[in-house]
């Protein structure tokens, strides 16, 4: 009996767009949705793709709390963004 291996294998560059995706919609379910594949995999992905904290614990809380602190800046900036565009388009006459 030949046994075959169900489990798809994805480039690196499919993976690199997966993350690009992703980003841009700021979900990892609706890219893996319009990817047609597993959200698990996307999140596997990006925490593979973010450099290992350090060894030491005060330097690795550090860090963490300062991603947490660029993910907030990042979604505030996205949200200043749309405001610019919905305040900058003039009134419909």
């Amino acid at each position: 009996m030949d046994k075959t291996d169900k489990r798809r294998k994805y480039d690196e560059a499919f993976k690199a767009e997966a993350l690009r995706v992703a980003r841009e919609s700021r979900s990892a379910q609706a890219a893996a949705r319009a990817l047609n594949i597993r959200p698990k995999l996307i999140y596997e992905w990006q925490k593979a793709a973010q450099p290992p904290l350090p060894a030491d614990p005060a330097e690795a809380a550090e860090v963490r709390q300062l991603r947490a602190a660029n993910r907030r800046l990042e979604q505030e900036l996205e949200i200043l963004k749309k405001a610019i565009a919905i305040f900058s388009t003039p009134p419909a006459r």
